[in-house]
Protein backbone atom coordinates (compact mmCIF):
# COMPACT_ATOMS: atom_id res chain seq x y z
CA UNK A 1 0.00 0.00 0.00
CA UNK A 2 1.03 3.47 -0.83
CA UNK A 3 0.49 6.42 1.32
CA UNK A 4 1.96 9.51 2.89
CA UNK A 5 2.71 9.99 6.65
CA UNK A 6 0.32 13.55 6.22
CA UNK A 7 -2.76 12.02 4.45
CA UNK A 8 -3.90 10.78 8.00
CA UNK A 9 -2.99 9.13 11.47
CA UNK A 10 -6.02 7.51 13.27
CA UNK A 11 -5.94 8.46 16.86
CA UNK A 12 -7.75 5.65 19.38
CA UNK A 13 -8.70 8.09 22.69
CA UNK A 14 -10.93 5.62 23.96
CA UNK A 15 -11.21 1.54 23.33
CA UNK A 16 -13.21 0.26 26.12
CA UNK A 17 -17.07 0.14 26.20
CA UNK A 18 -19.80 1.28 29.28
CA UNK A 19 -17.63 3.04 31.33
CA UNK A 20 -14.18 4.44 31.90
CA UNK A 21 -11.41 1.59 33.43
CA UNK A 22 -7.91 1.95 34.76
CA UNK A 23 -6.41 1.23 31.23
CA UNK A 24 -9.89 1.64 28.94
CA UNK A 25 -11.31 5.16 28.44
CA UNK A 26 -14.80 4.88 26.37
CA UNK A 27 -15.42 5.40 22.59
CA UNK A 28 -13.44 7.99 21.17
CA UNK A 29 -11.22 7.76 17.59
CA UNK A 30 -9.57 10.99 16.44
CA UNK A 31 -9.10 11.27 12.53
CA UNK A 32 -5.87 13.67 12.02
CA UNK A 33 -5.70 15.02 8.87
CA UNK A 34 -2.56 17.19 9.77
CA UNK A 35 -3.15 21.01 8.58
CA UNK A 36 -6.48 19.62 7.45
CA UNK A 37 -7.74 19.67 10.49
CA UNK A 38 -9.52 16.30 11.89
CA UNK A 39 -12.61 14.88 12.68
CA UNK A 40 -13.68 13.25 16.23
CA UNK A 41 -15.39 9.72 15.76
CA UNK A 42 -17.64 9.49 18.92
CA UNK A 43 -17.07 11.49 22.01
CA UNK A 44 -17.30 9.70 25.31
CA UNK A 45 -16.87 11.04 29.02
CA UNK A 46 -12.89 11.98 29.72
CA UNK A 47 -12.31 12.48 25.72
CA UNK A 48 -11.13 16.19 26.53
CA UNK A 49 -8.78 14.96 28.93
CA UNK A 50 -7.78 11.83 26.48
CA UNK A 51 -6.16 15.04 23.86
CA UNK A 52 -4.84 16.64 26.82
CA UNK A 53 -2.62 13.25 27.92
CA UNK A 54 -2.06 12.48 24.15
CA UNK A 55 -1.19 16.32 23.10
CA UNK A 56 -0.64 18.31 26.19
CA UNK A 57 -2.28 21.01 27.48
CA UNK A 58 -1.27 23.14 24.86
CA UNK A 59 -1.32 20.37 21.71
CA UNK A 60 -4.98 19.61 22.85
CA UNK A 61 -6.04 23.06 22.43
CA UNK A 62 -4.69 23.62 18.68
CA UNK A 63 -6.25 20.28 18.13
CA UNK A 64 -10.04 21.59 19.34
CA UNK A 65 -9.03 24.96 17.24
CA UNK A 66 -8.51 23.19 13.79
CA UNK A 67 -11.42 20.06 14.54
CA UNK A 68 -14.24 20.65 11.75
CA UNK A 69 -16.45 17.73 12.71
CA UNK A 70 -17.60 15.34 15.73
CA UNK A 71 -19.84 12.31 14.46
CA UNK A 72 -21.57 10.61 17.10
CA UNK A 73 -22.62 7.13 16.61
CA UNK A 74 -25.66 6.46 18.46
CA UNK A 75 -27.38 8.02 22.10
CA UNK A 76 -25.74 5.96 24.30
CA UNK A 77 -23.37 7.42 27.30
CA UNK A 78 -20.09 5.83 26.56
CA UNK A 79 -20.28 7.69 23.05
CA UNK A 80 -21.48 11.26 23.44
CA UNK A 81 -21.47 11.91 27.38
CA UNK A 82 -18.25 13.42 26.96
CA UNK A 83 -19.27 15.99 24.29
CA UNK A 84 -20.52 19.28 26.48
CA UNK A 85 -17.19 19.11 27.47
CA UNK A 86 -15.00 18.91 24.86
CA UNK A 87 -17.38 21.42 23.26
CA UNK A 88 -17.30 24.14 26.17
CA UNK A 89 -13.43 23.89 25.76
CA UNK A 90 -13.36 24.86 22.34
CA UNK A 91 -16.40 27.56 22.67
CA UNK A 92 -13.59 29.83 24.69
CA UNK A 93 -11.17 29.37 22.56
CA UNK A 94 -13.11 29.70 19.34
CA UNK A 95 -16.75 32.77 20.22
CA UNK A 96 -17.59 32.83 16.51
CA UNK A 97 -17.37 29.76 14.60
CA UNK A 98 -20.00 26.59 15.86
CA UNK A 99 -18.88 23.41 15.62
CA UNK A 100 -20.48 21.26 12.96
CA UNK A 101 -21.90 17.99 15.29
CA UNK A 102 -23.41 14.95 13.23
CA UNK A 103 -25.49 12.79 15.77
CA UNK A 104 -28.64 11.02 15.67
CA UNK A 105 -32.40 12.58 16.73
CA UNK A 106 -31.75 11.94 20.44
CA UNK A 107 -28.61 13.53 20.80
CA UNK A 108 -30.51 16.99 19.57
CA UNK A 109 -32.23 17.10 22.51
CA UNK A 110 -30.01 16.29 25.16
CA UNK A 111 -27.69 19.12 24.03
CA UNK A 112 -30.44 21.41 23.78
CA UNK A 113 -31.23 20.74 27.70
CA UNK A 114 -27.21 21.30 28.33
CA UNK A 115 -27.58 24.46 26.34
CA UNK A 116 -29.55 26.23 28.92
CA UNK A 117 -27.10 26.04 31.18
CA UNK A 118 -23.82 27.31 28.88
CA UNK A 119 -23.69 28.16 24.65
CA UNK A 120 -22.07 25.07 23.36
CA UNK A 121 -20.95 26.70 20.02
CA UNK A 122 -22.23 24.07 17.49
CA UNK A 123 -24.21 23.47 14.40
CA UNK A 124 -26.46 20.06 14.75
CA UNK A 125 -27.09 18.39 11.53
CA UNK A 126 -28.98 14.54 12.05
CA UNK A 127 -27.28 11.48 11.31
CA UNK A 128 -30.19 10.23 8.56
CA UNK A 129 -28.84 13.56 6.32
CA UNK A 130 -26.13 11.82 5.64
CA UNK A 131 -27.63 8.53 4.52
CA UNK A 132 -27.32 7.16 0.57
CA UNK A 133 -30.97 8.00 1.06
CA UNK A 134 -30.35 11.69 2.13
CA UNK A 135 -27.94 11.91 -0.83
CA UNK A 136 -30.72 10.79 -3.18
CA UNK A 137 -33.43 13.10 -1.96
CA UNK A 138 -30.83 16.09 -1.95
CA UNK A 139 -28.99 15.85 -5.30
CA UNK A 140 -31.68 17.98 -6.76
CA UNK A 141 -31.97 20.38 -4.53
CA UNK A 142 -28.82 21.35 -3.38
CA UNK A 143 -26.44 24.26 -4.99
CA UNK A 144 -23.48 22.83 -6.83
CA UNK A 145 -21.12 24.83 -5.37
CA UNK A 146 -20.10 25.89 -2.23
CA UNK A 147 -17.72 29.39 -2.39
CA UNK A 148 -15.49 29.71 0.87
CA UNK A 149 -14.04 32.57 2.49
CA UNK A 150 -10.41 32.41 1.90
CA UNK A 151 -10.34 29.27 2.06
CA UNK A 152 -11.81 28.96 5.01
CA UNK A 153 -14.63 26.59 5.66
CA UNK A 154 -15.93 28.06 8.94
CA UNK A 155 -19.30 28.70 9.56
CA UNK A 156 -18.96 32.08 9.95
CA UNK A 157 -17.18 32.42 6.81
CA UNK A 158 -19.59 30.68 5.10
CA UNK A 159 -21.47 32.45 2.24
CA UNK A 160 -24.60 34.52 3.28
CA UNK A 161 -26.99 32.09 1.19
CA UNK A 162 -25.70 29.15 3.30
CA UNK A 163 -26.55 30.74 6.87
CA UNK A 164 -29.17 33.26 5.83
CA UNK A 165 -32.68 31.17 5.40
CA UNK A 166 -36.10 31.44 6.25
CA UNK A 167 -37.67 30.82 9.45
CA UNK A 168 -38.41 27.37 8.48
CA UNK A 169 -34.71 27.16 7.22
CA UNK A 170 -33.56 28.09 10.50
CA UNK A 171 -35.42 25.52 12.31
CA UNK A 172 -33.75 22.73 10.20
CA UNK A 173 -30.41 24.33 11.55
CA UNK A 174 -31.32 24.76 14.81
CA UNK A 175 -32.83 21.30 16.04
CA UNK A 176 -31.30 19.30 13.12
CA UNK A 177 -34.58 17.94 11.20
CA UNK A 178 -34.45 14.12 10.77
CA UNK A 179 -34.92 13.15 7.27
CA UNK A 180 -38.29 12.40 7.71
CA UNK A 181 -39.10 15.68 7.98
CA UNK A 182 -37.46 16.74 5.23
CA UNK A 183 -33.69 17.53 4.03
CA UNK A 184 -31.52 19.41 5.63
CA UNK A 185 -30.27 21.41 3.20
CA UNK A 186 -28.37 24.33 4.98
CA UNK A 187 -27.10 21.76 7.04
CA UNK A 188 -25.84 19.17 3.96
CA UNK A 189 -24.04 22.34 2.59
CA UNK A 190 -21.67 23.06 5.55
CA UNK A 191 -20.98 19.64 5.65
CA UNK A 192 -20.04 19.78 2.17
CA UNK A 193 -17.67 22.90 2.44
CA UNK A 194 -15.99 20.79 5.68
CA UNK A 195 -15.58 18.44 3.55
CA UNK A 196 -14.19 20.02 0.10
CA UNK A 197 -11.93 21.77 2.39
CA UNK A 198 -10.68 18.64 4.18
CA UNK A 199 -9.71 16.83 0.52
CA UNK A 200 -12.79 14.87 1.36
CA UNK A 201 -15.16 13.28 -1.17
CA UNK A 202 -17.79 11.63 1.39
CA UNK A 203 -18.85 11.11 4.69
CA UNK A 204 -21.78 9.03 4.67
CA UNK A 205 -24.03 7.19 8.14
CA UNK A 206 -25.16 3.93 7.59
CA UNK A 207 -27.58 2.53 9.97
CA UNK A 208 -26.51 -0.14 11.80
CA UNK A 209 -28.01 -3.06 14.42
CA UNK A 210 -27.72 -1.59 17.75
CA UNK A 211 -30.21 1.07 19.40
CA UNK A 212 -32.77 2.68 18.04
CA UNK A 213 -30.98 5.59 15.30
CA UNK A 214 -27.61 3.76 15.78
CA UNK A 215 -24.94 4.32 12.68
CA UNK A 216 -21.53 3.75 11.34
CA UNK A 217 -19.48 5.82 9.50
CA UNK A 218 -17.90 5.88 5.81
CA UNK A 219 -14.60 8.48 5.14
CA UNK A 220 -13.72 8.54 1.70
CA UNK A 221 -10.52 10.64 0.91
CA UNK A 222 -10.25 12.68 -3.11
CA UNK A 223 -7.57 11.00 -4.97
CA UNK A 224 -3.88 11.79 -3.62
CA UNK A 225 -1.54 13.89 -6.11
CA UNK A 226 1.40 12.12 -6.80
CA UNK A 227 5.11 14.17 -7.32
CA UNK A 228 4.89 13.38 -10.95
CA UNK A 229 1.67 15.17 -11.37
CA UNK A 230 -0.98 12.20 -11.21
CA UNK A 231 -3.42 11.10 -9.00
CA UNK A 232 -3.53 7.80 -7.05
CA UNK A 233 -6.61 6.46 -5.57
CA UNK A 234 -7.63 7.87 -1.78
CA UNK A 235 -8.18 6.20 1.27
CA UNK A 236 -11.20 4.90 3.16
CA UNK A 237 -12.16 4.15 6.40
CA UNK A 238 -15.40 2.68 8.12
CA UNK A 239 -15.94 2.83 11.46
CA UNK A 240 -19.02 0.72 13.16
CA UNK A 241 -19.98 2.28 15.79
CA UNK A 242 -21.67 -0.16 18.12
CA UNK A 243 -23.66 -2.92 16.34
CA UNK A 244 -24.09 -6.45 15.29
CA UNK A 245 -22.97 -8.04 11.90
CA UNK A 246 -24.82 -6.26 9.53
CA UNK A 247 -25.13 -6.54 5.32
CA UNK A 248 -25.42 -2.61 4.86
CA UNK A 249 -22.11 -2.12 7.07
CA UNK A 250 -20.39 -4.80 5.43
CA UNK A 251 -21.18 -3.57 1.66
CA UNK A 252 -20.32 0.27 3.09
CA UNK A 253 -16.91 -1.37 4.27
CA UNK A 254 -16.14 -2.94 0.76
CA UNK A 255 -12.70 -2.14 -0.18
CA UNK A 256 -11.85 -0.12 2.51
CA UNK A 257 -8.49 1.29 3.53
CA UNK A 258 -8.97 0.65 7.15
CA UNK A 259 -12.47 -0.82 8.83
CA UNK A 260 -12.66 0.08 12.49
CA UNK A 261 -14.81 -2.35 14.01
CA UNK A 262 -16.40 -2.94 17.52
CA UNK A 263 -15.53 -6.69 19.50
CA UNK A 264 -17.13 -6.13 22.73
CA UNK A 265 -17.05 -9.72 23.25
CA UNK A 266 -14.92 -12.44 22.84
CA UNK A 267 -15.64 -15.49 21.17
CA UNK A 268 -16.85 -17.67 23.66
CA UNK A 269 -19.91 -15.29 24.73
CA UNK A 270 -21.80 -15.03 20.88
CA UNK A 271 -25.18 -15.15 23.05
CA UNK A 272 -24.75 -12.21 25.48
CA UNK A 273 -23.32 -10.54 22.11
CA UNK A 274 -27.15 -11.05 20.69
CA UNK A 275 -28.52 -10.24 23.40
CA UNK A 276 -26.76 -6.99 23.81
CA UNK A 277 -26.47 -6.46 19.82
CA UNK A 278 -22.66 -6.39 20.07
CA UNK A 279 -20.15 -8.54 17.90
CA UNK A 280 -18.13 -11.03 19.04
CA UNK A 281 -13.96 -10.58 18.05
CA UNK A 282 -14.97 -13.95 15.29
CA UNK A 283 -18.23 -11.98 13.92
CA UNK A 284 -16.12 -8.26 13.76
CA UNK A 285 -12.91 -9.70 11.61
CA UNK A 286 -15.76 -11.72 9.17
CA UNK A 287 -17.20 -8.67 8.32
CA UNK A 288 -13.74 -7.26 7.16
CA UNK A 289 -12.90 -10.40 5.89
CA UNK A 290 -16.18 -10.42 3.63
CA UNK A 291 -15.59 -6.61 2.20
CA UNK A 292 -12.31 -7.42 1.41
CA UNK A 293 -10.76 -4.53 3.18
CA UNK A 294 -7.18 -4.01 3.73
CA UNK A 295 -6.66 -3.85 7.70
CA UNK A 296 -9.14 -4.55 10.33
CA UNK A 297 -8.76 -2.50 13.77
CA UNK A 298 -10.33 -3.88 16.58
CA UNK A 299 -12.02 -1.98 19.70
CA UNK A 300 -14.85 -1.09 21.94
CA UNK A 301 -13.55 -4.14 24.65
CA UNK A 302 -15.75 -4.85 27.23
CA UNK A 303 -14.08 -3.76 30.30
CA UNK A 304 -13.53 -7.30 31.62
CA UNK A 305 -10.60 -7.67 29.65
CA UNK A 306 -8.80 -4.77 31.50
CA UNK A 307 -5.47 -4.83 29.64
CA UNK A 308 -6.14 -6.83 26.27
CA UNK A 309 -8.99 -8.91 24.89
CA UNK A 310 -8.67 -12.64 24.05
CA UNK A 311 -6.59 -13.65 21.50
CA UNK A 312 -8.26 -16.42 19.40
CA UNK A 313 -7.61 -17.90 16.36
CA UNK A 314 -10.22 -15.50 14.68
CA UNK A 315 -7.55 -13.29 14.12
CA UNK A 316 -5.79 -12.98 10.38
CA UNK A 317 -2.75 -11.26 8.99
CA UNK A 318 -5.42 -8.29 8.54
CA UNK A 319 -6.05 -8.02 12.12
CA UNK A 320 -5.12 -5.61 15.17
CA UNK A 321 -6.34 -4.39 18.59
CA UNK A 322 -6.81 -0.93 19.45
CA UNK A 323 -5.28 0.62 22.57
CA UNK A 324 -6.07 4.12 23.98
CA UNK A 325 -3.06 6.43 23.14
CA UNK A 326 -2.51 4.28 20.25
CA UNK A 327 -1.43 6.27 17.27
CA UNK A 328 -1.82 4.55 13.34
CA UNK A 329 0.00 7.03 11.18
CA UNK A 330 -2.00 5.62 7.35
CA UNK A 331 1.63 5.11 5.79
CA UNK A 332 2.51 2.30 8.92
CA UNK A 333 -0.56 0.43 7.76
CA UNK A 334 1.24 -2.69 5.62
CA UNK A 335 3.37 -2.97 9.54
CA UNK A 336 -0.20 -3.45 11.81
CA UNK A 337 -0.72 -7.21 11.84
CA UNK A 338 3.05 -7.85 13.24
CA UNK A 339 1.72 -5.90 16.28
CA UNK A 340 0.06 -9.15 17.83
CA UNK A 341 2.95 -11.62 18.08
CA UNK A 342 4.18 -8.53 20.27
CA UNK A 343 1.07 -7.96 21.88
CA UNK A 344 0.92 -11.77 22.99
CA UNK A 345 4.56 -11.91 24.96
CA UNK A 346 3.77 -8.67 26.88
CA UNK A 347 0.43 -9.36 27.85
CA UNK A 348 1.10 -13.22 28.62
CA UNK A 349 0.31 -12.87 32.10
CA UNK A 350 -2.55 -10.77 31.94
CA UNK A 351 -4.30 -13.85 28.98
CA UNK A 352 -3.62 -16.60 31.22
CA UNK A 353 -5.89 -14.85 33.80
CA UNK A 354 -8.79 -14.34 31.57
CA UNK A 355 -8.91 -17.57 31.18
CA UNK A 356 -8.91 -18.78 34.60
CA UNK A 357 -11.48 -15.94 35.67
CA UNK A 358 -14.21 -15.39 33.55
CA UNK A 359 -15.36 -12.99 36.04
CA UNK A 360 -18.90 -13.40 36.03
CA UNK A 361 -19.99 -10.58 38.66
CA UNK A 362 -18.96 -7.96 35.98
CA UNK A 363 -20.95 -4.81 35.45
CA UNK A 364 -22.98 -5.74 32.24
CA UNK A 365 -21.53 -3.79 29.06
CA UNK A 366 -24.19 -2.52 27.41
CA UNK A 367 -24.81 1.10 27.93
CA UNK A 368 -28.94 0.62 27.16
CA UNK A 369 -29.40 2.09 31.16
CA UNK A 370 -27.41 5.17 30.29
CA UNK A 371 -29.89 6.24 27.48
CA UNK A 372 -30.67 9.89 28.07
Amino acid sequence: MQAGRHELEIVFLGTGSSQPSKYRNVSGIYLHLFERGGILLDCGEGTYAQLKRRYGSDGADDILRNLKCIWISHIHADHHAGLPRLLSARKRLIVDKPLLVIGPKQLRGFLNAYEMVEELGMVFLDCSQTTIAAEAAAKPLEMDRCTMSGGDESLSNLPSEAVARSESDKLMQENGIHLQQGVDIAGRRILNCILRSMGLRNLRSVHVVHCHNAYGIVLESDPIPMDDGSLREGWKVVYSGDTRPCPALVDASKGATVLIHEATFDDSKPMEAIAKNHSITKEAIEVGMTAGVYRIILTHFSQRYPKIPVLSGSYTNKTCIAFDMMSVNIADLPLLPRLLPAFKMLFQDEMSLEDEDDQESYVPDSADSLLF
